[in-house]
């Protein structure tokens, strides 16, 4: 406990942190899949429209709620285990 107590400011931090990071990455698939911004796609922009429509699915009672903690926690996951996950060996 004398170890793990000071640890938990650490977790919080990493935590919130993972779930911007997730709602970021959401947010930036989203913003390429939206028909808007054509020509003169950046990725700041795509990932400003992407945010843009998930802050206004998030003002949704419950259920926006719901979908912008889903998007953020998959999408964190999906990026953590693409990153940090199975490596696949190959046989020489």
């Amino acid at each position: 406990t004398i170890i793990g107590i000071p640890l938990i400011p650490v977790a919080v931090i990493s935590l919130v942190a993972l779930l911007l990071f997730g709602f970021t990455v959401s947010a930036g698939w989203l913003g390429e899949k939206l028909p808007f911004l054509r020509e003169n796609k950046t990725p700041l922009r795509t990932v400003a429209l992407g945010g843009v429509v998930l802050v206004l699915v998030g003002l949704i009672p419950w259920i926006g709620t719901v979908v912008v903690v889903l998007a953020a926690v998959v999408a964190a996951g999906a990026t953590l285990l693409s990153r940090f996950g199975r490596r696949v060996e190959v046989a020489a």
